[in-house]
């Protein structure tokens, strides 16, 4: 629930809608210029999927912002460039 903040009271959970120019930034990495979303959208979570079929795409995700956080230059096409990072990994997993 990225557009949400969550706070327990008690026994109960209170969500709250983030707003202001933060929030939008909230949760993504800066690459110089561009910046890397917190979670992959909906149609890219569907391409991953069947690039890597039987991994954890959340993970792998996670796993490629520290990676594309460590490289010189952003990525030209982030979503390009988290799909050959989910081949590569289903590649190594499947050797494995």
């Amino acid at each position: 629930m990225p557009d949400y903040e969550m706070q327990l009271d008690d026994q109960n959970v209170i969500f709250a809608k983030r707003g202001g120019q933060d929030a939008k930034r909230q949760g993504q990495l800066d690459l110089g210029g561009s910046s890397l979303p917190a979670t992959p959208s909906p149609t890219l979570i569907e391409k991953a999927r069947r690039a890597a079929p039987g991994l954890d795409i959340y993970m792998l995700y996670n796993d490629w912002r520290g990676f594309a956080l460590e490289q010189k230059e952003p990525p030209r096409s982030i979503d390009a460039a988290f799909l050959g990072f989910c081949k590569k990994r289903a590649r190594e997993a499947a050797g494995s």
